[in-house]
């Protein structure tokens, strides 16, 4: 029975030495992941935007040609 008590014990402890890690500025480290991923996708987005530009504007462009090819 001490043997499940100290068991029990230290899984209490490690658990709430889970919730204290932190960074050394006292930021989350969830936080900072957020933080990082939220800037990883808007660089990827801001790196794939003239394309998408470049794309749409292409497409209408070439709209006054379909319409005049329709009889």
């Amino acid at each position: 029975m001490a043997v499940l008590a100290a068991f029990l014990e230290r899984v209490r402890e490690e658990s709430m030495a889970v919730q204290i890690v932190g960074s050394p500025d006292g930021m989350s480290l969830r936080i900072k992941l957020q933080r990082v991923q939220r800037r990883r996708k808007l660089k990827a987005f801001t790196l794939v935007l003239p394309l998408l530009l470049f794309m749409l504007i292409a497409r209408l462009a070439d709209r006054p040609d379909d319409v005049q090819r329709d009889p």
